[in-house]
């Protein structure tokens, strides 16, 4: 399964997954957020909000699939199993001593809005999908009630910070899907192209697109998702 997105995913077009990279993680446009809104790293207690907010803009299923996304990612360290329905949750007196939690302090984004609720969320994380650990933009989300301001914006701007304060250099990826167009536009605004290359580790293919091969299946999403924001095609 990949990730979800913004509100107001566009489940009217046909589904694809895709991945997108980033050569240069240290151009990028910067971008403040509205009036009254900030920035937080996520400290204990924070990831109730996360669950929410993720829960809402439609990418893990309920509030409790949604804790234990985070449980599982975030402060165990194991690879989220989608086909697994089992619920998981860490007790939040256990929070600060889990494994991650100090990576999940200095990784993960939030937005609050003036009254200090979640309204977005992005996390800059380890992916393996390339045979090798790479940083990954991971989990953006922004809340309905907040759609339109630019937050997600900004969270991609301190991410891409936290990309350049833990040092890294080299590529940087994300995994998005069709429905999720709207958050794809974002992602090219910071310099991330469409993946069309080998058939990266772990990445689960329809039996239709398995027969085909990756390459092939890739091609026809980006055809149809740059139809969509009206955009030409590229990529590598």
């Amino acid at each position: 399964m990949s990730e979800g997105g913004f509100a107001g995913m566009d489940r009217s077009v046909p589904y694809h997954s895709a991945i997108m990279v980033k050569s240069d993680p240290e151009a990028y446009p910067r971008y403040a957020l509205p009036s009254g809104y900030s920035i937080a790293l996520y400290e204990a207690g924070m990831e109730e909000g996360w669950a929410r907010l993720q829960s809402e803009v439609g990418g893990v299923g309920s509030i409790d699939r949604a804790r234990t996304v985070f449980a599982r990612e975030f402060l165990l360290g194991r690879k989220m199993d989608w086909e697994d329905e089992s619920i998981e949750r860490v007790d939040p007196a256990d929070v600060p001593s889990s494994p991650l939690y100090g990576k999940a302090r200095e990784r993960i984004v939030l937005a609050l809005d003036p009254s200090g609720e979640v309204a977005g969320t992005g996390a800059l994380w380890d992916g393996d999908h390339f045979g090798e650990t790479l940083p990954r933009v991971h989990y953006i989300g922004v809340g309905a009630a907040h759609q339109g301001r630019g937050i997600a914006k900004a969270i991609m701007t301190r991410l891409m910070d936290l990309c350049r304060e833990v040092g890294s250099r080299g590529d940087i990826y994300l995994t998005t899907q069709s429905w999720s167009h709207r958050a794809i536009r974002v992602y090219k605004r910071f310099g991330f192209v469409p993946y069309i290359g080998e058939k990266p580790v772990n990445w689960k293919l329809t039996a239709e697109d398995e027969e085909r091969g990756f390459r092939e299946a890739a091609i026809e999403a980006w055809e149809l998702i740059n139809g969509i924001i009206g955009e030409g095609g590229g990529g590598r």
